[in-house]
């Protein structure tokens, strides 16, 4: 499981940091791909703060990792 995640992360673009590799992977690793996580979710996770933990949100979704949930509240997301 972990090494799928790191393995569409890398295959994303080689400008992404190791770190922010870690960073999905340890929410990848916490959430799985049926538990439903927003921001604050990954700011517990990972330490990060608000700002960085929205980038990464934005990040995902435009590389097609996470898939926003209706019907659990405006910014909510899952691993596809």
């Amino acid at each position: 499981m972990k090494a799928d995640i790191e393995k569409i992360l890398t295959n994303i673009d080689d400008v992404i940091e190791n770190k922010t590799v870690m960073h999905v992977t340890a929410l990848y690793e916490e959430c799985g791909r049926n538990n439903v996580f927003g921001r604050s979710g990954v700011e517990r996770i990972t330490g990060l703060k608000s700002t960085r933990a929205s980038e990464i949100i934005k990040l995902m979704l435009e590389n097609d990792v996470i898939e926003p949930v209706r019907g659990q509240g405006k910014g909510k997301y899952r691993f596809k």
